[in-house]
């Protein structure tokens, strides 16, 4: 097809890319030295060079990088890391005293120095859970607001996240996911043999709070927000959930305190939308002491912020007892809370005080932003109501990536529930496609329904026909007509054989057949499905395809008129007249256009009267519409004086 190309798809996930930091060793390393830093970062890459390092950048961009240089590539290439914005930290690690590193001093960047790799693992195993805590990301709207996208596919996103799929086996997908990432991580593999093992419901916060994948995949998804992650994490999502309102206070309120690091400019709309709404992008652990103080980093750009948090019974639980020593927390609040921005407090350009009060779903401003797309993306279906909420929220190439790694997935390959789903999203990809005018993007999504469909259904299976019918209209649109002709028959012959046939369906398809005829100048073969569409339509009464009707007495009145059969045009004008009488507002202007052919058809078969007659009321119908020097009012005037000429004519001759 000649159309525009597909949207930019998502690009594959590495294999092992599941948490929140990467590992990017630069120089000479061991296997075994891999593998004890893989308790820690399970992605690690290595490298020989900064150009290497460099391609491989541009692949991550939700992953925070870290850096470890060995001691004969650190002193040559420490500068030019320097100019790498995505870096998180850069260590160097030598086996030779640290008084060799005396040239690192005054050099920022550089984190920290360590003789080993145990211990750098040691403090790596030690920070990166506390600087995990601190990544939950922060949306904010201001209390005027009545129209967020951002703030309500947030808060619907969790929403639709928690929902139980119940023909679903979540513990089992999630566990799958993750022992294809983690495959080469022997510590993690036999932690997750361990949770398919032992799990149960109960221990769900010890598993959250251990320093293991659970906690680390989950984290990872809420934080960036990536469809697949937060997907095949539903199942802990969901147990979380439950314990949290299970086991939350019902009739005490609290305020419990959480410090995160925020991006300047998010710090800055909490600024500037007191009194209005927040939500955080996780499950949120908090302390019911204050910090009396806490350091922060003199470099960084981010906003040290404590947030005090008044929270109303039911949306929060005492877990301290609950959870693993790799976690020391008190409380941890439910991911669907909702809170409002009583005050910010600077105490300093870097180090802020927030306040917050939880706040019910019954909340005006909360209903407000959310209860619209809620009811738009209302399906019996998870999967659709996740795929509906990505594309009304402008995250096609998110939904496109999540129907692909499903559709991938070779466990579902018997799945018959979950590929019809997946079939219908593609048809939701594809109609957005068309919409947008991406022709060939949306064949291949259609073809991609197809694709799905048939994994589990015969080629001429009925619920197939739309997606056959799909993928002719967007070759009819390509002016590929024999292609066109050919999906669009095929789609018709599914409902033809079916021993249930969709009466409306074979209409639909039946029309297409004919525009596309039509089209390609093939009268007879246009009329025959023409006219088969409008006979089943006439046995039907509702208002919508009445008007379908309408449409196709139209095109049959074209086709007589072309074949220069003008007694056969008028008799469909007239029948598309009828309904326009009685369906459409007095001042339609396809009233007036049919009154304009009427009195070109009459004219031609010699009744000038009733030619005069139909001119007048179309010239009446547009002068309702448009100014008397509107061009379309000055062609219908002037058909009005032709016939109206040969009408006088006509009188002269006949005395």
């Amino acid at each position: 097809m000649s159309q525009l190309e597909p949207p930019i798809p998502i690009p594959a996930r590495m294999i092992g890319d599941v948490e929140n930091f990467t590992l990017a060793w630069i120089g000479e390393n061991e296997e075994n030295d891999i593998i004890l830093l893989r308790r820690v970062v399970n992605f690690i890459c290595t490298f020989n060079d900064i150009d290497a390092l460099n391609t491989f950048l541009t692949k991550c961009i939700h992953t925070k990088i870290i850096i470890l240089l060995s001691s004969d590539k650190a002193r040559s290439l420490i500068y030019q890391i320097y100019k790498l914005t995505c870096v998180h930290s850069v260590y160097l690690i030598s086996t030779d005293k640290y008084e060799q590193f005396n040239w690192t001093n005054g050099i920022h960047e550089i984190t920290g120095v360590y003789p080993t790799v145990e211990s750098l693992r040691d403090h790596l195993l030690k920070i990166l859970p506390q600087v995990s805590s601190t990544l939950i990301p922060v949306i904010t709207t201001n209390d005027r607001t009545i129209n967020d996208l951002p703030f309500t596919y947030g808060h619907l996103l969790k929403e639709k996240m928690l929902c139980n799929d119940d023909k679903s086996d979540l513990k089992k997908e999630m566990l799958e996911f993750c022992r294809f990432h983690y495959a080469n991580n022997s510590e993690e593999m036999n932690n997750i043999d361990e949770f398919e093992k032992e799990f149960i419901p109960q221990k769900v916060i010890w598993w959250y709070t251990r320093n293991s994948f659970i906690g680390k995949v989950l984290n990872r998804g809420l934080c960036t927000q990536e469809i697949d992650l937060l997907y095949k994490m539903r199942y802990v999502m969901q147990c979380l959930h439950k314990q949290l309102k299970s086991i939350g206070t019902k009739n005490e309120r609290t305020t419990i305190y959480v410090v995160l690091e925020i991006p300047f400019d998010n710090a800055m709309k909490l600024h500037e939308n007191i009194n209005g709404l927040l939500l955080f992008g996780g499950f949120l652990p908090g302390m019911l002491q204050k910090p009396q103080s806490f350091t922060f980093n003199e470099d960084s750009e981010q906003i040290s912020i404590i947030f005090s948090i008044n929270l109303e019974p039911g949306c929060w639980a005492r877990v301290k007892h609950l959870c693993s020593s790799d976690f020391n927390i008190d409380v941890l609040v439910n991911i669907d809370t909702v809170f409002r921005i009583h005050s910010v407090e600077k105490e300093n350009d870097r180090h802020w005080n927030v306040n917050l009060e939880s706040v019910s779903h019954t909340d005006y401003q909360f209903k407000q932003l959310t209860e619209p797309l809620r009811s738009q993306i209302e399906s019996p279906i998870v999967l659709l109501e996740i795929s509906k909420l990505l594309l009304s929220t402008n995250h096609y190439a998110e939904c496109d990536y999540l129907a692909e790694l499903l559709f991938n997935d070779e466990s579902f390959s018997g799945d018959s529930t979950l590929l019809a789903s997946l079939a219908a999203v593609h048809h939701l990809l594809g109609n957005q496609d068309d919409e947008r005018g991406h022709f060939k993007a949306a064949c291949l999504q259609f073809f991609k329904s197809l694709r799905a469909f048939q994994s589990f259904l015969p080629p001429d299976h009925p619920l197939m026909s739309a997606s056959y019918n799909n993928i002719g209209s967007m070759f009819f649109k390509d002016n590929e007509y024999n292609q066109a002709i050919t999906f669009h028959q095929k789609a018709l012959d599914c409902q033809l054989k079916s021993a249930s046939p969709d009466t409306d369906a074979i209409a639909t398809y039946s029309n297409n057949i004919g525009a596309v005829y039509f089209e390609e100048g093939k009268y007879s073969e246009a009329l025959k499905h023409l006219q088969r569409a409008a006979k089943i339509l006439e046995k039907l009464s509702s208002v919508e395809k009445i008007l379908r009707l309408c449409i196709i007495y139209q095109k049959i009145a074209a086709i007589y008129w072309r074949m220069d059969k003008a007694k056969e045009a008028l008799e469909y004008y007239k029948k598309t007249l009828e309904i326009q009488l009685a369906s459409l507002p007095p001042t339609a202007h396809q009233i007036s256009v049919t009154y304009f052919n009427l009195s070109t058809a009459y004219a031609r078969i010699g009744q000038i009267d009733n030619a005069v007659m139909s001119a007048e009321k179309s010239v009446e119908q547009l002068l309702k519409i448009f100014p008397p020097d509107h061009p379309e009012v000055k062609e219908n005037q002037a058909q009005l004086e032709i016939v109206r000429q040969k009408q006088w004519l006509q009188q002269v001759l006949s005395a």
